[in-house]
């Protein structure tokens, strides 16, 4: 019954979004265009994606060598806890800083302009992309450390060995900061191989250090 009852409430809540979404999507284009919120949105996903990527990589590979392969509950929980830890510090920290950022902005076109802009479509602009910003923040740190903890999940089941859970979830982590790297590198402009390649090795570098700590 409950189960039930949040499974429609999770589709009723999922259709109102899509449906908002349909009947603003003219809106949201011209406020993305005009607060440029996209490349923004974009620097803070790479860099918080990045972040807690290559942290739950050493975190893996110690909780492993410690004793933890064997139980890949440990292992899961591990990578749960920081999706969730990572995807509201994002959201609620980038959610703060843009959200005062753009205040300012607002602020400042007011002084320019002589004139105020409450209620105005820059004002509700600039408080979109601070949430668009924020929302995109907290999603792609929280979807990465989810995507590497699904091995985990495949050996309770007993689909997957722990060995090879352990392999699996490190490859995906390497393979992530790769994508981030030359993601990086092609909205900034520069040679999407050398900077995955760079990326890429802090995340071996990472690897070695963990392995000689433990």
């Amino acid at each position: 019954m409950v189960r039930r009852l949040s499974r429609s409430l999770v589709l009723k809540v999922l259709r109102r979004l899509i449906s908002f979404v349909r009947r603003n999507l003219y809106t949201i284009r011209f406020y993305l265009r005009i607060t440029r919120a996209s490349e923004v949105a974009r620097r803070y996903a790479v860099s918080n994606t990045f972040d807690i990527t290559l942290t739950l990589l050493g975190a893996v590979l110690f909780s492993y060598v410690a004793g933890a392969g064997e139980r890949p509950e440990i292992l899961l929980g591990l990578g749960i806890g920081a999706a969730v830890g990572s995807g509201l510090s994002g959201m609620v920290s980038t959610l703060i800083t843009e959200w005062a950022e753009r205040s300012r902005r607002v602020a400042e076109l007011e002084h320019v302009l002589l004139t105020k802009l409450r209620k105005t479509a820059i004002e509700r602009a600039e408080k979109f992309a601070a949430v668009y910003s924020a929302v995109l923040s907290g999603f792609c740190p929280f979807a990465a450390a989810l995507l590497i903890t699904i091995p985990f999940i495949l050996t309770i089941y007993g689909i997957v060995p722990s060995t090879y859970a352990i392999v699996i979830s490190i490859s995906i982590a390497l393979a992530m900061l790769y994508v981030v790297g030359a993601l990086l590198g092609k909205y900034t402009g520069r040679r999407p191989l050398t900077y995955g390649l760079y990326t890429l090795l802090a995340g071996l570098l990472v690897l070695a250090l963990t392995r000689f700590i433990s």
